[in-house]
């Protein structure tokens, strides 16, 4: 049974990782594919405002 659940994550995994490369074109670099993979098939819900919100520019008003 374990070889099927590793057969069966080892091909989702590819099918993501195909579908990310095939939006992304050739702008993908390996690193990047590697985390958006991982992003894709993680379990985890992350709260994509939250994470926004964190990393929000902060403008000058200088220029």
């Amino acid at each position: 049974m374990t070889f099927f659940v590793s057969t069966y994550t080892c091909e989702s995994t590819f099918s993501t990782m195909n579908t990310i490369k095939r939006k992304q074109r050739n702008r993908v670099t390996n690193a990047h594919l590697e985390s958006l993979t991982r992003i894709e098939t993680t379990n985890y819900k992350y709260n994509m405002k939250k994470v926004k919100d964190m990393h929000a520019c902060f403008c000058s008003s200088q220029y």
